[in-house]
């Protein structure tokens, strides 16, 4: 009986520990394609000296490009004193982890030992097939009592650095990253740097990436193509938060920025003359044939976005879903750039104008846009125009609400290659600057000529008393224009105003 008991355990033991090993934890397996930083025999704990920290992480990622794996880091803060190379061929988890640039004594002279790119690809040529996500980077601009190096500017040579830099890469992922404190200035021809810098590259894709308190543009494109930033923010930048130059095919897609250009202010508490240089764009888009959707931008020194310069055109840019406000120029800024599609555009409350298309720019269509409101922040309260237009011609504006501006609501200027203003288009109530002797008008055709405003609807309903768009459409100079079926009525000094006019079409 006996015998008969241990023929018949055995195997049920042999068949439950077979079990047993089969639903065995996954994680209890050694994954042969990954690297943890915690359990290599060649990597210690964050170190005080950064020279170990930078020569530790250095080595893993050396390894793990060779063998093609994975590199996760444990998270904790690592300071380094000097760059960390990034070869092609490896994906980093960095797992929250910080990096930060070593502070030491020669940071309060001239030693420039202490500035470097932070991270950068490894080879003059270029690099591709590289992922890095999960890491915070600190530049470490403010020193650890809250002080800054007074002698630390975005306008020093010596003193910029990027917290990524990429040149002449392709194929290159960065998601959930935050950049700090780096000093850098913009695309200068010696040494230019950025939060994110990026250079004559393609095929990057920038997911989650943040840029904060840089002495300096957050990030830049740079001669570069099919660069992605989706889901980003973009705050407290002394440049620019996010800027481009000859950067084409790129997109740029639910962005937040805020309070941008601060060396503006900087430049003004040291009595600076001309403060003009020193404004900064929340988002500024040059490159052909670039996307830009669903972005939030205020409280800049310049405009919140900006589409195009002077010889650096955003040609045939579609431009959608925009909600920009309070910024110290316009809303939306377009300069010497054609075929652009402005759509589901809100202006509000900007002080130079709500929307300016100047300087080269034609064929810029606007349409569902709602553009109302004047800066009134810090005691400080101006204006401009809702729209204005002072270049190119093919213009059109489409089913939109003008209102509430502090000058013009419309105000076309220097004009001869035609703006169309269409049906659907409400312009009302403008001209909220009463200060005596200044006279506003729903829509200035000034200097102009071949302007079109078919069926658009430009009145005043205030009560009588208080009143301020004075004029419904006023032309000033110019003609050709046509009136078609436009409804113009209950305008402070008159529905329809011409000086020195001519040939100015009027159907009702």
């Amino acid at each position: 009986m006996k015998r008969y008991f241990l023929l018949f355990y055995f195997p049920f033991l042999a068949f439950m520990a077979c079990s047993e090993e089969e639903n065995l934890p996954e994680e209890n397996f050694e994954d042969l394609n990954v690297i943890y930083a915690s359990k290599a025999p060649y990597f210690f704990k964050a170190s005080p000296d950064c020279s170990i920290n930078r020569f530790q992480i250095q080595n893993l990622i050396d390894i793990a490009s060779d063998e093609n794996k994975l590199l996760v880091i444990e998270k904790d803060t690592y300071c380094i004193d000097n760059t960390i190379y990034i070869p092609s061929n490896i994906e980093i988890d960095f797992s929250g982890a910080t990096i930060e640039r070593m502070i030491s004594a020669l940071d309060s002279v001239y030693g420039t030992d202490t500035v470097f790119d932070m991270l950068a690809n490894k080879d003059l040529a270029g690099n591709s097939n590289i992922v890095l996500k999960n890491l915070n980077i600190e530049g470490n601009y403010y020193k650890k009592d809250g002080s800054v190096h007074e002698d630390w500017t975005m306008h020093d040579v010596h003193r910029r650095f990027s917290g990524i830099l990429l040149n002449n890469s392709s194929d290159v992922r960065l998601e959930k990253i935050t950049i700090t404190e780096t000093v850098n200035g913009e695309q200068h021809d010696i040494k230019p740097a950025a939060g994110l810098f990026i250079n004559n590259c393609e095929n990057i894709v920038c997911e989650n990436v943040n840029t904060y308190d840089n002495v300096g543009t957050g990030v830049i494109f740079n001669d570069s193509n099919y660069i992605t930033i989706n889901n980003s923010r973009t705050e407290n930048n002394f440049g620019s938060g996010i800027g481009s130059s000859n950067s084409n095919y790129c997109n740029y897609t639910n962005i937040q920025s805020s309070s941008n250009g601060l060396e503006y202010y900087r430049q003004r508490d040291l009595g600076t003359q001309n403060l003009g240089g020193f404004r900064y764009t929340g988002i500024s888009v040059n490159g052909m044939y670039s996307k830009v959707n669903n972005i939030t931008t205020s409280r800049s020194t310049g405009s919140g976005l900006n589409i195009g310069h002077k010889n650096n055109p955003s040609d045939f840019a579609i431009v959608d879903n925009i909600h920009s406000y309070e910024n110290l120029l316009e809303g939306i800024t377009v300069v010497g750039s054609k075929q652009i599609l402005l759509s589901n555009i809100h202006l509000e409350k900007n002080a130079r104008n709500n929307l300016y298309i100047y300087n080269g720019a034609s064929k810029v269509q606007v349409t569902n846009a709602i553009i109302h409101g004047y800066y009134n922040r810090n005691n400080i309260v101006t204006g401009g125009n809702g729209i204005k237009i002072a270049s190119g011609g093919g213009h059109s504006i489409d089913n939109s609400l003008i209102y509430d501006n502090y000058k013009h609501g419309v105000e076309i200027f220097n004009v001869s290659g035609g703006v169309s203003i269409g049906s659907g288009t409400y312009v009302y109530n403008n001209g909220r600057n009463t200060s005596t002797g200044t006279e506003f008008a729903g829509i200035l055709l000034n200097n102009s000529q071949n302007c079109y405003i078919n069926g658009a609807k430009i009145f005043c309903d205030q009560p009588q008393g208080s009143k301020t768009q004075d004029y419904g459409v006023r032309v000033d100079v110019g003609g050709n224009h046509s009136l078609i079926y436009a409804e113009v009525w209950g305008n402070l000094v008159e529905d329809i105003y011409q000086v020195n006019a001519f040939n100015v079409r009027i159907i009702n």
